[in-house]
């Protein structure tokens, strides 16, 4: 009899990035919205991004962190979830 397959190794690997944009507004300009904040922890990494408006400047932050980990079966779901939440925002 063979035996069922219930773990699946996941190359998840231990690195972090982070960027921050900064764009100089015309003088007078007025923002009047920016995008919500967003801050994501899982056990897989953890993502954040915000923006704000500072002295004239627009500002733009973004930091992804991704643990070294394996995944079991049971996390599977998970860690495809955190992948297909954030693979536009990683890059």
């Amino acid at each position: 009899m063979v035996q069922k397959l219930d773990w699946v190794a996941c190359a998840v690997g231990g690195s972090h990035d982070s960027a921050i944009v900064r764009v100089k507004l015309p003088e007078g300009f007025k923002v009047d919205e920016l995008p919500a904040a967003v801050k994501i922890e899982t056990c897989f990494g953890n993502y954040s991004s915000s923006f704000e408006v500072t002295n004239g400047l627009l500002i733009f932050t973004r930091n992804v962190s991704m643990r070294a980990t394996a995944a079991g079966s049971l996390e599977a779901d998970a860690n495809r979830s955190w992948f297909s939440r954030n693979a536009g925002r990683v890059l």
